[in-house]
């Protein structure tokens, strides 16, 4: 019998620590049938997640990867269970996402539906994956006997552990199986595929290993090939500027400005630009989110090229708005729908 290489859950928590500062503590377990469970994991899976946050403030803790965007949206199939459907793309295409009207993302790289099943004899909570071609899409996926034309990953199915942390938020385990999920390559070689996933309300935690038939890792995946992802939200943004030795208290004298890339709260520094002459101005500002909160930003306005902030402040959000002036810069944020 092969005994697989796997990565064992106190180098999860380990790892964990090192990123949030602090290592998750779990409280007692409520008692909540599947259903409940099921739910409480599709809302944690469910939303718009990426892994910039974790690349550029901890880019020693976690895996080589590309920013990427993962959206993950719940999904009512014929028979009335609810699915999720899963794709993952670049975050530098977020911005094509705003052409569709289907839910997704546009030229994601992988896109899958997870199917939950009730195995034999058991409660417990187990999702099939389902890769999907960019032809299916939601309208298609609700029609009946949909899953019947997908081909599902042959055991390659997560199980899912459930526990509560002493702050009353939800944890969910999940674990692939190497033994059961493996596929041929093109060498007639076993590959076997093992997942470990880690969902707390501060995001998603993946580690993929890929083991050969003695269970010996092909690739050095393991915490080096862990994926960090956090809820990232996306917003407008209206810039002034003030020249020197204008009058603030003049509207006329205010100049606008194109904030220039794709702005978000993980903490990506913005140009901003001159609308008519396309000239940069000599400062930056980044968004970066508030841990378990929806209504704060944390603002810092940067000099073009400096490490040091010029300001950093704690910005409310009213209805998903918030408005700030620091001199020479007045900024309006509006978090997109």
């Amino acid at each position: 019998m092969t005994v697989y290489r796997t990565t064992t859950r106190a180098s999860l928590l380990l790892c964990l620590s090192l990123i949030l500062g602090s290592e998750p503590t779990l409280g007692s377990e409520p008692q909540f049938n599947r259903v409940e469970l099921q739910q409480r994991l599709l809302n944690a899976l469910s939303g718009e997640f990426s892994n910039f946050y974790a690349l550029t403030e901890h880019p020693t803790t976690v895996g080589d990867f590309p920013p990427v965007l993962q959206r993950a949206d719940i999904i009512t199939l014929a028979n009335g269970e609810q699915a999720l459907l899963v794709e993952q793309g670049f975050l530098a295409m977020r911005a094509a996402h705003a052409s569709t009207k289907d839910v997704g993302v546009v030229n994601s790289y992988r896109r899958q539906l997870y199917a939950f099943v009730t195995p034999r004899n058991s409660n417990q909570l187990v999702h099939v994956s389902y890769p999907l071609p960019d032809s299916i899409g939601v309208t298609q996926l609700a029609a009946p006997n949909a899953l019947e034309s997908l081909k599902r990953l042959p055991g390659c199915e997560v199980h899912w552990h459930y526990e509560r942390l002493v702050d009353g938020s939800d944890s969910f385990e999940g674990y692939r199986s190497p033994e059961r999920c493996f596929f041929i390559d093109d060498n007639n070689t076993p590959v076997h595929m093992e997942t470990i996933l880690h969902v707390a309300n501060y995001g998603i935690q993946m580690t993929d290993n890929v083991l050969d038939a003695s269970g010996e890792p092909l690739l050095e995946t393991e915490l080096g090939g862990t994926m960090l992802l956090n809820p990232i939200r996306f917003f407008n943004m209206t810039v002034s500027f003030l020249p020197d030795g204008a009058d603030k208290n003049n509207a006329d004298a205010w100049i606008s400005i194109q904030p220039d890339g794709l702005i978000h709260d993980h903490g990506q520094r913005i140009n901003l630009l001159t609308k008519k002459e396309q000239q940069i101005l000599p400062y930056q500002i980044q968004l970066l989110r508030e841990e378990d909160t929806n209504d704060r930003l944390q603002v810092r306005i940067y000099s073009l090229g400096s490490e040091m902030p010029l300001e950093q402040l704690s910005l409310e959000l009213e209805n998903g708005v918030g408005v700030l002036q620091v001199d020479p810069l007045r900024v309006e944020i509006h978090m997109q729908p």
